[in-house]
Parts: C-alpha cells; structure tokens; sequence
C-alpha cells in the first residue's frame, strides 16, 4: 500500500478529531491547535511546513491527502488560530494548552544495551522500554493521579507518551519543568558517580523496585555488558570508589571468563569474604548496597528528552502516522499488554494490504479516546460512537 491511500483509507481521522478535540463538535482544542506536515518538495528534499490549523476534521484530511506528507506533528492549543498567527501580534498568540508529552528513545541507552546501537532495535533491548513505560506509568498514576495516558510507538527505536488529563494539558512551560526535575532522578552525577539523595523519595524506592524486578534477566542475561574483563570496567571503576580490596580480589578474579550475572553475584560473596578480614566495615558495606542500586538505576530507570517534554511549542510527531524511514506505523501501545509488543512486527505500509492487522491497534485508541471523552464530563450521547 503506498502512503497516499494509507491516509485517504486507513487513518482513523475521527478517532484523532475526537481524541484532540474532547467533543463531537470542532473546538478551540482543535481549531486553533497548531499541526506541521513534512512533504516533499518535488527535488528530492524534504520541506517543514508549520502553523498549520484547520476548522473541521474534514478540511484537515483534504490537507493530508493534498499534501500526502512524509509524517504529521501535533503541537498546542494557541491563543489565536495558527494559519492566523501572522495576523496577531506576538503577545497575542500565546500557547495555553497542550498534552504533556514525554519522548523516550532507545539510542540514548546506547551505553547500557550491547544487541544493538544507533537506531537498531531488538526484542531484547525493547525491554528497556517496557520498564521504562512500568516506571513512568506508576509515576504518572500514583505521584500525580494522571489516568490517561497514551503510549505510541516512535516508528523506530522508542515510544513517546501522551498524557492527556485536563490538569496535566493546562500546565504551563514552567510547570512542566518543575514535574520534569521531580521524575528526571538519574541525571545529576559528580565525579562520575550517580548522586541520588538519600534516604529516598517513595517515588524513587518504588521506580527502584520496578526495575530491580527486571535487572537480572534484562541487564545480566539478555545485555550480559560485563562478560568479558575489558568489559567490566565499568563495574570494577564503580567497585573501586567503594572499597580498593574489594576492587583489588574482583579485578584479579575477573581476568577469568565469567558470565555478567556471576560477576554481580561475585561482589556480594567477596564483600563477605574480605569483611570477615577485617577489609570491609558496617559503613563499607552500605556504601556497597548504595552503589549496586545505583547501577540498577542507571542502566534501567528512564532516559527522556527535555525539550519535547517542557517546551508546549515543540511539535511531537502524531499518532497513526508513518514514519518515513522504515514505513512503520506509530501505533498505540496498550500499557497492559506492553511486554509482548514487538517493535519489529508492527503494522507497515508493506504489510497494510491486509487491513485488518491495523484492527487491534486502532481498537485500543478508540477505547482510550472514548475514556478520555468521558472524563471531560461531555454529553455522553455526542461522544459514544
């Protein structure tokens, strides 16, 4: 199927119009959101076409099919209708209103996955992603009581989340950054360590138990990132800051082949072992517990990109749309069923022949708007379709 037929036949345009629109009939949180197309500009390159506003789900597809743009982004509710921005003055063309977004991408895990780098992906480093969905998820639900939360596929090598309450759309540049700060906890490092303070926020202790769940068989087993002693350095430079007996026994130890998994296992019976010489004290060995928590941290809690999430300007490439270099479809990801997603056996344009491999993606984002609708405490009657 090519793009252009994929977009006259198969985007769920009314689900989308209902989705931003929060109402059967066109509204300021659709008429005067901003959308941007990248199109071709008949030479081969690509041009960005922004500011973009239309009055009616109607229009907006004749737009799409007119243009038939390589992908589509959504960006925020303004003051003034964006195709219009030029006919205001800046103090008067103001974003108010916008789904607080959050962008997770695989490639700025690179320095944790060892089955793929760049923009590859696996089945193996997609878990990455589904701990960091659990850990976010929790967050939203728990620490901010946010209910509805979209999770799309990228198209490559990472999911983006839409959280789309009320009170979480209403904030503003400044708010956003603030709840940023409160979730970004793995960023602040001195002198190469992690600095988390401690004793730790329930929020941080319950991301932790999260991925301490998964440690074992995403980072020891499936990434296996210290099988060889070359490879280990990162672990034996963390142990050395702790203990240098304990950096000393694991580092000849080491130079023996051993497995990721039976290296981790190795710290805590060497501990013992060189505590009961007298090598390792009460404070040594809280220290050591500290540090592997750390790394279960590092290596698993989410990796997010600033900007998308802070600034309501920025663009966030839309549900549905194709993504134009590998033809895949960003497709909605049921959080319940997350840990069987696949990301290389989703939906593309060379398998959409047959329609009805997109039924179960668009099935979850008509559940979702439907609930979303809901909760805006519209007439039911206009919004059940």
């Amino acid at each position: 199927m090519d793009i252009q037929k994929y977009y006259e036949t198969l985007f769920p345009y009314r689900q989308f119009f209902l989705w931003l629109n929060h109402a059967a009939v066109p509204t300021r949180d659709f008429t005067h959101r901003e959308f941007a197309f990248t199109v071709l500009n008949g030479q081969g390159s690509d041009i960005y076409v922004r500011y973009q506003s239309f009055p009616t789900i109607e229009t907006f597809k004749r737009k799409v099919a007119m243009l038939t743009p390589k992908r589509f982004e959504i960006g925020a509710v303004y003051t003034a209708k964006p195709s219009d921005h030029k006919l205001v003055s800046p103090e008067k063309y103001v974003a108010v209103n916008k789904e607080l977004v959050f962008d997770l991408d695989l490639s700025d895990y690179d320095s944790f996955r060892t089955c793929c780098q760049g923009k590859q992906v696996c089945l193996k480093c997609w878990q990455f992603v589904v701990v960091a969905m659990d850990v976010l998820g929790a967050i939203f639900d728990l620490d901010f009581g946010y209910k509805h939360i979209l999770w799309a596929f990228s198209g490559r090598r990472g999911v983006h989340a839409w959280v789309c309450d009320t009170r979480a759309r209403s904030l503003d540049d400044s708010q956003r950054g603030q709840l940023l700060n409160y979730i970004q906890v793995t960023q602040k490092y001195e002198k190469g360590k992690l600095v988390i303070n401690r004793p730790w926020h329930p929020s941080v202790q319950r991301s932790f138990d999260i991925c301490k769940v998964k440690f074992d068989q995403i980072v020891l087993q499936d990434q296996n990132p210290w099988n060889t002693h070359a490879n280990s350095s990162y672990l034996l430079n963390k142990l050395k800051q702790v203990n240098e007996a304990l950096y000393a026994k694991l580092n000849e130890k080491w130079q023996e082949p051993s497995t990721s998994r039976e290296k981790w296992m190795d710290i805590d019976q060497t501990a013992r072992e060189i505590a009961a010489e007298g090598k390792l004290d009460t404070l040594g060995a809280k220290v050591l517990l500290e540090t592997k928590q750390d790394i279960v941290l590092e290596f698993l809690y989410p990796k997010l990109d600033t900007n998308v999430s802070i600034s309501r300007q920025h663009l966030l490439k839309s549900p549905f749309c194709v993504h134009p270099d590998t033809g895949n479809v960003c497709v909605p990801i049921n959080p319940l069923t997350s840990r069987t997603f696949d990301p290389t056996k989703v939906p593309t344009l060379a398998t959409l022949a047959d329609s009805s491999i997109l039924e179960p993606y668009l099935s979850v984002f008509k559940q979702f708007v439907t609930e979303l609708n809901r909760s805006e405490k519209r007439p039911s009657s206009s919004l059940d379709f």
